[in-house]
């Protein structure tokens, strides 16, 4: 009882790491989700297992076709996701059964200053960085905290950079289309067209605003119509910036450890770098953005 997936709700969005240890791809997908009932629970019984919501979604691995089932839990407290048969895997998802649709957020938004933003954020990382005192037991986990707060850093301000550009400018949003296969094979429907004028530039900003963003390769395409850059400086930092989302890979999914199972160790020295190497990928974009900028002005 307590499963919901009809035509006018798409299930519960789950991210996660293949379990195939060989594999390396993570899943985004919808899956059956379930409710819990409230209206046959009792708080005054010592018996709380009335009105609980139970589904089950079996799912494909796009790249090694591992065959992956999903288990949702619905109790009076909220949600529980796993992959059955793998308690190790961590799954993301976002539960709003009580809250707001996400969608309606993401609509209204509007990146307004992302280079600002960003700058903000790695000086508060860095005062949170050098300014702590950390017991030795946690520096580990303290490490790996702040690596991945940079990383995600980067990923909202190329997230939010681009689509400041694409929903200003026609001739870009059009750049981006045409680079982009889940946007240039869209078929719409007249009706949704009929509905909203914008709606190639509704649809792009949707499309963005739910693009994982430290898939670099993709980003990289991205920019390289949109400002006509490369976005890394040179192979070598190609190579170490997806390194870094290797890394962000084994933090997220795999608990801190790599595909061997061992622990990711970060470093004072490694945070540094890491840092700096991100911050070469947002300088240049904010050079290419302002040459832009200047060239519409001329």
């Amino acid at each position: 009882m307590g499963s919901m997936q009809d035509a006018g709700h798409d299930g519960l969005l789950v991210h996660f790491a293949c379990p195939n240890s060989d594999c390396l791809n993570v899943l985004e997908h919808h899956v059956t989700d379930a409710i819990f009932d409230f209206t046959v629970f009792d708080l005054s019984l010592d018996r709380h297992s009335d009105g609980i919501g139970h589904a089950e979604t079996k799912i494909v691995c796009e790249d090694c076709q591992q065959e992956i089932e999903v288990v949702v839990l619905a109790t009076a407290v909220g949600k529980e996701v796993a992959v059955k048969g793998f308690p190790h895997i961590l799954v993301e998802f976002a539960d709003n059964t009580f809250e707001q649709k996400y969608g309606d957020f993401l609509a209204d938004y509007k990146p307004e200053d992302p280079f600002g933003v960003y700058n903000a954020t790695v000086k508060e990382l860095d005062d949170l960085h050098y300014g702590s005192t950390i017991l030795p037991s946690a520096q580990r986990a303290f490490n790996k905290m702040i690596s991945l707060q940079h990383v995600i850093s980067l990923e909202a301000y190329l997230s939010d950079r681009l689509i400041k550009i694409v929903t200003n400018d026609s001739d870009k949003l059009l750049a981006l289309v045409g680079a982009t296969p889940a946007l240039r094979n869209n078929q719409p429907k007249l009706i949704d067209i009929a509905k909203d004028p914008n709606y190639v530039a509704t649809a792009s900003k949707n499309y963005l605003q739910r693009f994982s963003f430290h898939d670099l390769a993709s980003v990289a395409v991205f920019y390289k119509a949109v400002l006509k850059m490369n976005l890394f400086e040179s192979e070598n930092h190609e190579k170490e910036m997806l390194d870094i989302i290797t890394m962000r890979h084994d933090l997220v999914h795999r608990s801190g450890r790599d595909n061997d199972g061992k622990d990711v160790v970060i470093d004072d020295e490694h945070i540094v770098i890491l840092k700096d190497l991100m911050k070469a990928v947002v300088h240049r974009v904010e050079a290419a953005y302002t040459a832009y900028i200047l060239d519409n002005k001329a």
